[in-house]
């Protein structure tokens, strides 16, 4: 009987502190499951680092790593989900290079799937990062089960087990802007959840700022909801009708008072009223604008440079 087996996709960018202790660390647990066959798949974002020569050497030194080089940067989002869907495995594990995705979960997220599940995902129900930037991502989150009216998907990272039919759907699917995770919530599917703790990256630094963290927040918001735009359209209508009322009352007023402060509060009013009919439009127009590009984006994730360690019969996705 064939063995089955385990793809691990594994995105860089600038990770050539980490990439030889992930990899050995990683390799060191797969050996231990003598039962399934295994293989890494690196993606390589254009890392102006070392990682791609680190790379290179392992890929020469072991058949079982594959690596894919992006021509350009292409954004953390695209280049994570490209590795993910160029696998070929029964499953595939996605998971962090900084050693902040626990590779000892491995053996409990193969324990579940052999069981049935089809989705096992890792949840950070406690984590060692500190300051702002832990009380944004409880932020996100919060923000993220109110718009999606899923829940359980709270600190869900990308890190965890997908079955080989769950990777086809997603490649079927060819969302151009794609967040898994979010998928997941926003088609219903019942992954089973694995808590765990979040350590500290072990070497180098993340290349993700504030500004990288805000920008994939309004995506991910977007991706599983229309309701901010729905919010927005609807504060328009309320906005717009509460100023028409107020610019009819100051405009009887100026006419039975005559004084210039009520005309003064006329022209407030009246530019109020105009802002507001100007949201309302926007939130409409971003409706069919969102609608719009929902159903006609169809830009590549990435474009390759080069593969190392693949075989002629794959395809290019």
């Amino acid at each position: 009987m064939d063995k089955k087996t385990i793809s691990i996709a594994v995105p860089c960018y600038n990770e050539e502190e980490n990439i030889e202790a992930f990899y050995n660390k990683v390799n060191k647990i797969m050996q231990g499951l003598s039962n399934y066959e295994y293989e890494f798949v690196f993606i390589d974002n254009k890392s102006t680092d070392r990682s791609r020569d680190i790379l290179r050497q392992l890929a020469a030194q072991d058949s079982r790593v594959k690596v894919i080089f992006n021509q350009g940067n292409f954004g953390a989002g695209p280049s994570s989900a490209y590795g993910l869907l160029a696998c070929e495995g029964d499953a595939v594990i996605g998971m962090a290079c900084d050693l902040q995705d626990p590779p000892e979960l491995i053996p409990q997220f193969i324990d579940e799937w052999e069981n049935g599940s089809q989705i096992v995902m890792a949840r950070n129900s406690e984590s060692e990062e500190r300051g702002v930037v832990k009380y944004f991502r409880n932020w996100y989150y919060d923000l993220i089960e109110f718009f999606s009216g899923v829940q359980g998907f709270k600190h869900a990272s990308g890190y965890g087990l997908y079955d080989k039919a769950v990777i086809n759907e997603l490649r079927a699917s060819a969302d151009p802007a794609p967040v898994y995770r979010l998928t997941f919530m926003r088609y219903r599917y019942n992954p089973v959840f694995i808590d765990f703790k979040k350590p500290e990256r072990e070497g180098g630094k993340s290349s993700y700022s504030f500004f990288t963290y805000f920008g994939m927040a309004l995506e991910s918001i977007a991706t599983v909801s229309r309701k901010p735009i729905h919010i927005i359209a609807f504060a328009g209508a309320i906005s717009a009708i509460l100023f028409a009322v107020l610019f009819i009352v100051m405009l009887v007023l100026s006419i039975v008072q005559g004084s210039f402060v009520f005309w003064g509060l006329l022209m407030v009013s009246l530019i109020c009223l105009g802002l507001s009919l100007t949201v309302l439009a926007l939130g409409i127009v971003g409706i069919y604008a969102s609608l719009s590009f929902e159903w006609t984006r169809s830009s590549p994730l990435v474009i390759e440079e080069k593969r190392l360690n693949w075989n002629d019969r794959v395809k290019k996705l």
